[in-house]
């Protein structure tokens, strides 16, 4: 079966930049069709249940300065959804929690002498209010917090950090990306006192009102849609062919799913795009959802800065969302970044389920099995590009050399970090490239992700 769709874009992917650029593309009139490979749309905005209430997959939070997200929820009829609270942070180190979210907290860090914390507080204020991305790529986070913050700062904070989350590509990564990672940070402080945002009724609610809101314009969304190759003629996009051997006709085709697997689908229509595509890199990563009789913590966010444990975050969702929404439940949840090649990789299932509940239980030695009511486990293979140095060089252009083809995914959030406000920014710009006027789009300010490949 052929559908002919000439006038109709094609979003391949649909995740949270698929939908945007199906919703910002449809406000402007144009006819999309969105082709996602799941039984379901959102990707990794998709939730479960625990104690018979939704919760994320993967633990999302949202930045007071999050305006696109705002935007998105003002057109939607949804701003009632998004609610801001104070969130706390603490550090695991030397088999200690310390609470880590202020100057306060800097200062009773025991791990630090005085100058330490001193070179600490300036440091993190040069990058996060002052720094240049683009002056710093070439230089690695690890070369310069050992020379300007020091090596006890980067042995005691940076160095377990960034080792839990990027393990051996640890000693490679640009200090742009922290630029990006402090500069997010410090705009969501008032006050010196950091406030996070929550979807009220999860996820799911956000996905519901984007769902209506595009099918009532127009919008076909087709879930179990595996792509299996583009239909390409004379360096021109024709179309798209599905595995079922379903052709879908356009001459302007937005994929917006993981790199290698673009690269999978451009394949031997150019094949240094495909290869191109195909070596970027991306870190898996596991969520275990642990549900709880009673809190553990009053920390929303617990970072582990202790290279014995395989767990790098523990992630309090109930100090920061009220019990109540899980019918009166604890919640936390356990994160791991890894890669393929990585031992934890290799691990079953329930080998990373016990492995990380290991870890949860050298962090809270008076939590008993008995407190433990379930465990889910979740897994992405593409949880993030794995950004080394000079990773800007790497970047795809979004607006393809293949006529009427544009890629748009999380490289291009680069130099910040993947997050649902992010992926709005990047759709926008694309829907740009492709010709939707200004008065549909979210109003432009100056940001860090789109900074590269949308020449």
């Amino acid at each position: 079966m052929t559908t002919s769709l000439r006038d109709t874009l094609i979003v391949v992917g649909g995740g949270v930049t698929g939908l945007s650029v199906a919703f910002i593309a449809a406000r402007a009139g144009k006819k999309v069709v969105v082709l996602e490979g799941a039984p379901q749309v959102g990707g990794l905005l998709c939730t479960t249940e625990v104690n018979e209430r939704p919760i994320e997959k993967f633990y999302h939070h949202f930045f007071t300065h999050d305006a696109e997200l705002f935007w998105l929820l003002k057109q939607l009829n949804s701003t009632h959804l998004l609610e801001f609270k104070k969130a706390s942070m603490g550090m695991y180190s030397n088999q200690k929690i310390f609470p880590f979210g202020g100057v306060i907290d800097l200062i009773r860090f025991k791990p630090l002498r005085v100058l330490d914390k001193i070179r600490f507080i300036a440091t993190t204020s040069y990058l996060g209010l002052f720094a240049d991305w683009r002056s710093y790529e070439s230089i690695s986070a690890e070369e310069w917090l050992k020379k300007w913050a020091g090596e006890r700062c980067y042995h005691f904070i940076w160095r377990p950090l960034f080792e839990s989350k990027f393990g051996k590509y640890s000693h490679n990564i640009p200090v742009s990306w922290m630029v990006g990672r402090l500069q997010q940070r410090m705009r969501s402080r008032k006050k010196g006192k950091e406030e996070l945002g929550v979807i009220k009724g999860s996820s799911k609610e956000l996905l519901k009102a984007l769902e209506a809101a595009l099918q009532s314009m127009g919008v076909e969304l087709v879930v179990n849609a595996k792509v299996d190759q583009l239909q390409v003629t004379n360096n021109s996009v024709k179309g798209v062919k599905l595995v079922n051997g379903e052709e879908y006709k356009s001459e302007n085709v937005i994929l917006t799913v993981p790199s290698p697997i673009a690269g999978k689908l451009i394949g031997t229509h150019n094949l240094k795009l495909a290869t191109d595509l195909g070596n970027l890199e991306y870190f898996k990563a596991t969520c275990a959802i642990v549900e709880l009789k009673s809190p553990l913590s009053d920390q929303y966010w617990l970072n582990i800065a202790d290279q014995t444990l395989t767990t790098g975050g523990i992630i309090e969702q109930t100090n920061l969302v009220s019990q109540e929404e899980y019918n009166g439940s604890s919640i936390v949840y356990l994160s791991k970044y890894f890669t393929e090649k990585d031992e934890f990789s290799s691990l079953s299932e329930e080998e990373k389920k016990q492995l990380m509940l290991v870890d949860l239980k050298s962090v809270f030695p008076a939590l008993e099995s008995k407190q433990i009511l379930s465990v889910q486990i979740h897994s992405s293979n593409f949880a993030a590009p794995i950004c080394e140095l000079n990773f800007s060089e790497r970047i795809i252009d979004v607006q393809s050399s293949i006529n009427g083809l544009y890629v748009c995914n999380m490289q291009h959030v680069y130099p910040d970090e993947r997050s649902i406000n992010n992926a709005i920014i990047t759709a926008a710009k694309t829907c740009e490239l492709i010709g939707v006027s200004n008065s549909y789009l979210p109003p432009k300010r100056k940001v860090l992700p789109g900074s590269v490949g949308f020449n």
